[in-house]
């Protein structure tokens, strides 16, 4: 990889994952479990969202021994939302600015990557239409 050009080590980093898209303490994840104010549901996943103040999206994963078995499995569930999210919330995009908790479902880690990154594109679809929906009313209703 030492081979290759500064340029393109500088646009992985700049693909990452940093600490600032993350949820870190209870505190931040109890906010969202006790006011969410958009949820989508589905056999594989729930999504909870609640609006925050910060200018970009913010990402907590709960995935349980129980539901998602194995560390192998758990950690490639986490990729692969991690990764979802990445593609799917830019801070450049007009997205609504959400802390977003995903909970793992039972049986989540028996499933292929290919549907997992089908199922968390439609949540991703859903979350963000009925957040912009939501505050395109909030802004028209005041007028």
């Amino acid at each position: 990889m030492s081979d290759l050009p500064e340029h393109f080590h500088k646009n992985l980093a700049a693909q990452g994952f940093p600490p600032s898209f993350r949820l870190h303490n209870s505190y931040e994840f109890d906010r969202v479990f006790k006011t969410n104010r958009y949820r989508v549901s589905g056999p594989e996943f729930l999504v909870l969202a609640t609006e925050n103040l910060v200018n970009h999206c913010r990402l907590g994963m709960v995935i349980g021994k129980k539901t998602a078995g194995p560390a192998v499995q758990r950690n490639r569930v986490k990729r692969l939302i991690r990764e979802s999210f990445r593609t799917h919330c830019h801070p450049m995009d007009d997205t609504p600015h959400l802390d977003i908790v995903i909970v793992a479902r039972p049986g989540v880690s028996k499933k292929n990557n290919e549907h997992l990154t089908s199922v968390l594109s439609k949540c991703w679809a859903t979350l963000f239409h009925k957040a912009t929906a939501t505050a395109y009313a909030s802004t028209h209703a005041s007028t």
